[in-house]
């Protein structure tokens, strides 16, 4: 595997292919750079625009005056091994896939594409389904795919999360936490915990490395790099999600995706809106004042502007707001939010597949 440090601040030259006017995850990568000091080459990817923040667009790779350090993709899972290619064909030096729906949603012959793509030329991915890295190393290129605040202190912790809802209330947090790098990890086709680690390991702005980890791909591999950080002074806090001395055998849940969100505080509110990846894309929300009744929630289930994506089970929608919207009103003063990410709409009834709750 080819070095990673182009993935990480050597990066001069980033390419961020899918950015749209409109906003979205390649938008806010670009918007991301400015509020970080990114001071390399920014180039957007799009054969239908002339300009996004600015900047004016390329319609292909191939177009660019110079090869990109770093390729960030965001546009959709089928036009991703392609990318990949291209990518690699052009010199750049590593991709990051935001999309989903590779092997986490049962499609291996798409995973197996990107990994041969990958191997191809020797590029590093990050992801896919992922949310990318932040970094807050003066001047880190853009690569996360949710809007940050404004700058914070830089600090000596990495942070490494297979989840990409962990990994967001750690990069959004107003807690004053203090860190390095974060890392969504998505399902690791190419990049796994222990690449990261390995890289980490002698990384001079990180002096502890923090890893949560749902599976370890090459367990064997994650036992060396946490021996090379540990004779470096780095330690590695780790934490396994989920642990049992029996098989698990979990449903595998299918459905239209959709969030609720609750925060606490002097003023509660409950939210809802489409789950998944098109929470922050579109940006389609209806919010209101916690708690409310039946009535009011069903008028936020009918109020996306995506009638497409219709519920399926509206009352158990329904029930589902009014319940999590008496949670934040009563425990608004220990709350700070709660965000059930995706809640699976079924023909019969819903599924919280995610949930993370912070207090206050």
């Amino acid at each position: 595997m080819a070095t990673l440090d182009r993935l990480f601040h050597a990066a001069r030259t980033v390419a961020v292919v899918g950015a749209f006017p409109a906003g979205g995850y390649g938008t806010n990568a670009i918007e991301n750079a400015a509020r970080y000091g990114f001071t390399g080459g920014l180039y957007p990817v799009n054969p239908r625009h002339k300009e996004v923040a600015g900047l004016p667009y390329f319609p292909r790779l191939e177009d660019l005056p110079q090869p990109a350090d770093l390729v960030v993709i965001a546009t959709p899972a089928a036009t991703v091994p392609g990318l990949i290619a291209t990518a690699g064909a052009t010199g750049a030096g590593a991709a990051i896939v935001y999309a989903a729906g590779f092997a986490e949603a049962e499609d291996q012959a798409l995973q197996v594409e990107v990994r041969a793509a990958a191997a191809q030329h020797d590029l590093p991915v990050v992801g896919p389904d992922c949310l990318g890295i932040a970094g807050f190393v003066g001047g880190f290129p853009p690569g996360w795919a949710l809007q940050m605040r404004a700058p914070r202190r830089q600090g000596r912790v990495a942070a490494i999360a297979q989840s990409g809802q962990l990994a967001n209330h750690l990069v959004g947090n107003h807690r004053g936490l203090e860190l390095s790098y974060v890392i969504s990890a998505g399902n690791q086709a190419v990049l796994d915990a222990a690449d990261f680690v390995d890289w980490l390991a002698d990384d001079p702005a990180t002096t502890v490395i923090a890893l949560v980890v749902e599976g370890a791909r090459a367990p064997l591999g994650l036992v060396a790099a946490a021996r090379r950080a540990r004779a470096n002074g780095k330690p590695l806090v780790a934490l396994k999600i989920g642990r049992s001395t029996q098989v698990l055998v979990e449903e595998m849940v299918s459905g239209v995706e959709f969030f609720i969100g609750g925060r606490g505080g002097h003023v509660p509110t409950v939210l809802f809106g489409l789950g998944g990846v098109n929470t922050e894309a579109l940006k389609d929300v209806a919010v209101a004042l916690a708690p409310v009744g039946p009535n009011d929630a069903r008028a936020m289930a009918h109020s996306l502007r995506a009638a497409a994506r219709p519920p399926r089970d509206v009352d158990a929608l329904v029930d589902a707001i009014v319940r999590v919207s008496q949670l934040v009103a009563g425990c608004s003063d220990k709350l700070s939010e709660i965000d059930i990410n995706p809640l699976i709409s079924r023909e019969v009834g819903c599924v919280a597949a995610d949930c993370l709750v912070v207090a206050r």
